[in-house]
Parts: structure tokens; C-alpha cells; sequence
């Protein structure tokens, strides 16, 4: 959450912990979606388990993340045309979820009236 008047960064959990009502201006829902895709040969449990890694991704770069309000989810898709380690995947997936999150950030114009990173930079 961004304070106009102030011109800083609040601490969204500081929010949710003191439950500040003057600052939640926007619904507190928000969904993240993102799709892994690979060229990696991969089972329908091997892509759970990418999917499920790749939420590191959230977690380093969303906070707070996967809260009752949230319906964020992460789909895998794989092509099937190579072999790769599992684990070497999910790895690299989470990191580009993260790096994906920021790029979006950095890239975002305002709209709505939300306040982009471009604009308060």
C-alpha cells in the first residue's frame, strides 16, 4: 500500500495486524496468476510439484502472500521434449515467478488511480 500524503511504502502486515481501516482503500483481494512453461518432459504430478515450488516465487517477491483473500495459483505446462531434473525446474521456476513480479513492477504505468513504481521512483 502506497500513502500519497507521506509519499511511502506502508507495511502491508503491520496493516493487516493493527486492521487500519482508513488505509485499505482497495479490496483486499488480490489474485496473482501466473503460468510455468517448459520444454521439459513432465508427468501431471511432476507439474504439481513445479507448480508448488514456483510459489517460493510468490513468497520472496509478494508480502504478505496466500492469505484467506487471495486465490493465487501457479499452472505448469510442459511440452514434453526434453528430460530435466524436477527439481532443477522447480527451481528456475520459482526464481523467474520472482524476477516476473518485479519486471511487471518496474514496468506497470498507473491506472485507476493506482500510483505506479514509475511515477513515486
Amino acid at each position: 500500500v502506497y500513502d500519497r500524503k507521506n509519499k511511502i511504502f506502508l507495511d502491508t502486515c503491520a496493516l493487516y495486524e493493527k486492521q487500519l481501516k482508513d488505509y485499505n482503500q482497495f479490496s483486499p483481494a488480490n489474485t496473482t496468476i501466473s503460468v510455468v512453461a517448459t520444454n521439459a518432459r513432465l508427468t501431471k504430478a511432476n507439474c504439481n510439484k513445479i507448480s508448488q515450488m514456483a510459489h517460493d516465487g510468490y513468497a520472496r517477491s509478494i508480502n504478505p502472500v496466500h492469505t484467506m483473500n487471495d486465490g493465487d495459483t501457479i499452472f505448469t505446462l510442459a511440452s514434453g521434449q526434453v528430460e530435466a531434473d524436477i527439481n532443477l525446474v522447480g527451481i528456475l521456476a520459482a526464481k523467474t515467478i520472482s524476477r516476473s513480479i518485479a519486471n511487471a513492477i518496474y514496468s506497470a504505468e498507473d491506472s485507476g488511480g493506482l500510483v505506479s513504481y514509475r511515477t513515486i521512483k
